[in-house]
């Protein structure tokens, strides 16, 4: 039976790995070395990430410009060559006297919350359901 201290000798400490990719078409755009990790995954909202990273911008041989643009790239975190959270690059501040982009995301479902609608309702006449409501709702949307 092994003692305390051997099975400590065992213990691997998980390697994170952060990448980013098109919204529009999933392609992998690169690895991003992130730094100051934090994230987490929710049941009742969507999960947030923030991270950081070194960031001359007059040396970026990243193209963190172009890889981490808000609302249109997604993120992904990698733990031990499985994925474990993903979601939408939502915001990036780049601290100029510390040199570090710092990116915020928030999981998949995040896009409901951004979502616009465009186009005006009219307002119900009295007495409209609320069912008859929703349906008017869903049919606009598939037909505009």
């Amino acid at each position: 039976m092994p003692n305390s201290s051997e099975q400590l000798d065992t213990v691997q400490v998980p390697k994170y790995r952060y990448y980013t990719a098109s919204l529009l078409d999933g392609s992998v755009i690169m690895e991003v070395p992130f730094g100051g990790v934090s994230w987490e995954r929710k049941i009742s909202t969507a999960g947030a990430f923030s991270g950081s990273i070194g960031a001359d911008i007059t040396q970026d041989h990243f193209d963190l410009y172009n890889s981490t643009i808000p609302g249109k790239t997604a993120l992904y975190v990698v733990r031990d060559e499985v994925c474990v959270w993903g979601g939408i690059i939502w915001s990036r501040d780049y601290d100029i006297s510390n040199r570090t982009l710092s990116i915020n995301a928030s999981e998949f479902t995040s896009y409901l919350y951004h979502r616009v609608f465009w186009k005006t309702m009219t307002i119900p006449e009295a007495g409209t359901s609320v069912k008859t409501l929703i349906e008017n709702i869903i049919s606009s949307a598939f037909t505009d």
